[in-house]
């Protein structure tokens, strides 16, 4: 995996439903990356409907903990997510229309993940500061 991140790393949320969602997300972003250097276009596609399906479930569930905590930073927060998830629809859509060469072209591979790196290990701190005091008092 490119990612530097893991179960252990400082990025983890403290929530177990998040930080397991957020590992699968980067599994399957990796796979994705690994799937277009490779030109395996079928694989690719079935990578990019897995790393949209994982990451609406964690942005669900994260929007709700910011929302239940009324933290400043959910408009914010939320905003990231329909712009990944939108970034997302067009890879497929691209996908789709010109095949496996549009993924080089996009980058996704780097974007993806760099994008869910940065997400995670810098937006997300919101949970920590905003959430995880909320759910202790």
């Amino acid at each position: 995996m490119n990612s530097a991140w893991t179960q252990t790393s400082a990025t983890a949320a403290g929530f177990d439903a998040i930080d397991t969602l957020q590992i699968a997300l980067f599994r399957s972003a990796a796979q994705l990356a690994e799937a277009a250097r490779a030109r395996r276009a079928e694989e690719a596609r079935a990578h990019v409907a897995q790393v949209a399906e994982l990451a609406r479930s964690l942005f669900a569930q994260e929007e709700r903990l910011l929302r239940e905590a009324n933290s400043l930073s959910f408009e914010r927060h939320a905003r990231q997510h329909d712009r990944f998830l939108s970034d997302l629809e067009v890879v497929g859509e691209e996908l789709e229309r010109r095949g496996v060469g549009a993924l080089a072209e996009l980058q996704v591979a780097n974007h993806v993940v760099a994008w869910l790196e940065a997400h995670v290990g810098q937006t997300d701190r919101d949970l920590d500061r905003t959430v995880v005091p909320t759910a202790r008092a």
